[in-house]
């Protein structure tokens, strides 16, 4: 018998196949060594020649496959036969020709590109770009005003020499200077939404370009565009990608600042405190965290009194200043801490004890922050005494003041939590009025809940003030005017007795009628949430008052004939209402006691004649617990 190693194993030419069953199994060279090759050593395996059988695959009955062929190949004959008739018709009415220029149109050439970075005349955006750097760059210093302007008049001397970069930056100035100025003749063909599209199509440029500030420049300023507009999440992209470049930059260093002038210091530095604010403030709506950390940074805050005058903002009286760009950015810090401390992973795992420590703490900040404010600028006094060119921006700062101290006690309108505990617990005010009475608990609301509600208060009464309709300024502040209009809500339902319940309630209507073209608009859920809310909310305020005013009316009409009928003069007339809500109707005088009443009208007294429950007890202050 032959040895396994002496037998043959023909391939389809006749040819002897050197390599082993074990070589050609694991796909290896075969070094065809007697009696064991190297591999099948290794393996200790038996080296043999007797060829791998191969599985046989059945063949399969082309016949139906080539019938399918034939019938598509068919279907697509008759398509072809169409489009020939289609384009000889075509080619008679000279179509063609314009549905190849309608391509060209949408997917230009990039020679064509670089004809379209076009801009209006420099007589035409130069009263747009005085507005920008006389109002907003003023408050927010993005752009150096002269930098800028030799850059803008080296465009238009210099075409030959033109880059994205500028182009992008001058429709960033240009769409900032329309924004909250709407009322600068641009021309029908320049307005923001076309500015910042311009500025969008060139961005993968900018921030791949050469290390410098312009492009942290462009992408902050769209970044603030899109704080402006109803989606808020391009922003959230574009400040990851403005700290980006503050990183590349090393704008939260001093380091390697030897060398720069004190001016491009000074702009590298509010560059950095720009890219914070927005980092902050995204961070703390959208409850996310932030990308800067306070402890990577050595930059000193913003001068309060700097060389140019960048932030300060002097009353028309000239009796207070401020500077608005400092304040901004001791608001940011604050809501850094807020989110820190009270809604990041490590914040979850505090104790409750923990945790309010750290409640007071950052409200004591917040608190010292408010007061540092002259009286000039407070809401209720800043559309008699701010600029005219600055009564929006500091409008926004307090609503954003406003929207952070209810952060703090979670009492905003993204806690829908909240929300739905307000809307089942007042239902109970509505429905059940003296279960209510009898056994809600004493209420469990912050501390500073008469703060948050005054505070609410003088932010509606400005907003319902400024008579100027600006959509950028509707959407930016929209968190703090929903966390106002529910602050004012909650608290007419729990102290109906109140002296402000009419005008708060006045204040109220009027901020669900400006909620209403959102409402239209917007179609973000959780948004529409919150506003059907303050609708019910609303709803149920109208009939406490409502039944207020009935109660009384009639306690009224039964004090005044039980006096007729003793004989007997009013000597203190008429009385107050029962939960003080209809004041202005009655003057002074000694107040009867008008008792509850159960469904069937019939008064309801214990044993010895008294009232089973105060008055005052009605109005359903117990029914709401804050946490």
């Amino acid at each position: 018998m032959k040895d396994s190693t002496e037998v043959a194993v023909s391939s389809r030419r006749g040819g002897r196949r050197k390599a082993c069953d074990l070589c050609c199994q694991k796909k290896i060279r075969c070094n065809g060594a007697k009696p064991r090759c190297s591999h099948c050593q290794i393996y200790e395996s038996e080296c043999v020649y007797n060829g791998v059988q191969r599985k046989t695959v059945p063949r399969v009955n082309s016949a139906p496959r080539v019938e399918s062929l034939e019938a598509r190949m068919g279907r697509m004959e008759l398509i072809l036969e169409g489009l020939k008739t289609q384009i000889d018709i075509l080619s008679k009415r000279g179509e063609i020709e314009s549905a190849v220029e309608d391509v060209q149109e949408v997917f230009p050439s990039s020679e064509e590109r670089e004809d379209e970075r076009t801009l209006p005349p420099l007589s035409d955006i130069l009263p747009i770009v005085d507005e920008y750097f006389s109002s907003t760059n003023r408050l927010l210093p993005l752009f150096d005003q002269i930098k800028f302007m030799q850059m803008l008049r080296g465009w238009y001397s210099n075409p030959d020499q033109r880059g994205s970069a500028t182009w992008a930056a001058i429709n960033v100035v240009l769409a900032l200077g329309l924004l909250l100025q709407p009322h600068i003749n641009a021309g029908g063909d320049l307005t923001v939404a076309t500015l910042v599209k311009n500025a969008q199509s060139v961005l993968d440029e900018i921030v791949t370009r050469e290390e410098d500030i312009l492009s942290a420049q462009i992408v902050l300023g769209l970044c603030i565009l899109f704080q402006e507009s109803p989606d808020p999440q391009p922003a959230s992209v574009l400040v990851a990608t403005a700290i980006t470049l503050v990183h590349r930059l090393r704008l939260y260093s001093r380091s390697g600042q030897e060398n720069l002038s004190q001016a491009d210091i000074r702009q590298r530095d509010r560059l950095f405190w720009i890219a914070y604010i927005l980092d902050k403030s995204i961070s703390l709506r959208a409850q996310q965290p932030p990308l800067l950390s306070d402890a990577w940074t050595d930059i000193d805050l913003p001068e309060a009194d700097p060389i140019d005058g960048a932030g300060v903002v002097y009353s028309l009286q000239g009796t207070s200043k401020i500077n608005f760009f400092r304040l901004r950015v001791q608001l940011g810090i604050i809501q850094g801490k807020v989110y820190e401390w009270l809604y990041s992973v490590t914040a979850d795992k505090l104790l409750s004890a923990a945790k309010e420590q750290f409640v007071q703490s950052v409200e004591c900040t917040l608190h010292q922050w408010e007061e540092s404010l002259p009286r000039e600028f407070m809401p209720d006094s800043i559309l008699e005494s701010a600029p005219l060119g600055t009564v929006q921006h500091l409008a926004s700062l307090h609503w954003t003041y406003l929207h952070t101290s209810a952060l703090i006690h979670r009492a905003h309108s993204h806690n829908q939590k909240w929300i739905q505990i307000i809307l089942q617990r007042s239902a109970i005010i509505i429905d059940e009025p003296i279960r209510c009475a009898i056994t809600s608990p004493q209420p469990s609301l912050p501390g500073s809940w008469s703060k948050l509600v005054s505070s609410s208060r003088a932010c509606m009464k400005l907003w319902d003030s400024m008579l100027t309709y600006n959509e950028p300024l509707i959407w930016s502040t929209l968190c703090g005017r929903i966390t106002g209009l529910l602050l004012l809500l909650v608290n007419n339902l729990t102290e109906p007795q109140h002296e402000m319940l009419i005008a708060d309630q006045r204040l109220v209507e009027a901020a669900i009628q400006s909620l209403v073209p959102i409402a239209a608009k917007l179609r973000n859920r959780q948004f529409q949430q919150v506003y059907h809310a303050c609708e019910e909310l609303a709803l149920k305020v109208r009939i406490l008052i409502e039944r207020s005013i009935n109660v009384v009316s009639a306690s009224e009409a039964q004090y005044f004939l039980a006096e007729v009928q003793l004989g007997s003069s009013l000597d203190e007339p008429g009385t107050q209402p029962v939960l003080g809500l209809v004041q202005g109707l009655y003057h002074g005088g000694k107040r009867p006691e008008v008792m509850p009443t159960n469904p069937l009208g019939e008064a309801i007294l214990q044993e010895d004649g008294s009232p089973l429950v105060d008055n005052s007890a009605i109005s359903g202050t117990a029914l709401f617990s804050w946490n």
